[in-house]
């Protein structure tokens, strides 16, 4: 059995896949936290919810008592009940940086067959 020696190493070809394997990669890497980024400064909110909250709350009570007489405990009932009944379908994601991250591999490492030729070239590269 013949040692290993340093001369009898990877070919050339072999060096120039094994770079173009990790270039691919580093592209790839790159490309998800590209998109990720643009995902989180797009759809992040810098303003607090509960300032949100508290904004619309009084934009609304200021509304219904220019229309209506109404004391502030039948305004908290009115408002208690409606934040109830919105918040079944209003909640929403928040885009953490760790949140597009996760979209945005999950998004570029789905199987599937690409129909259009642009996505072929682009899965070709």
């Amino acid at each position: 059995m013949q040692a290993w020696r340093f001369e009898d190493g990877p070919t050339a070809k072999e060096l120039i896949n094994y770079i173009k394997v990790l270039f691919r990669t580093f592209v790839f890497l790159l490309c998800i936290l590209f998109s990720a980024w643009l995902i989180f400064i797009v759809e992040h909110s810098e303003k607090d919810s509960v300032e949100k909250k508290y904004q619309l709350l009084v934009s609304l009570y200021e509304l219904m008592a220019s229309k209506f007489i109404m004391t502030n405990e039948e305004f908290y009932n009115f408002s208690s009940l409606a934040f109830e009944a919105f918040t079944e379908w209003t909640q929403t994601t928040k885009w953490t940086s760790v949140a597009a991250v996760d979209f945005v591999f999950q998004a570029f490492t789905t199987v599937g067959k690409p129909n259009y030729p642009q996505v072929k070239q682009l899965c070709n590269l």
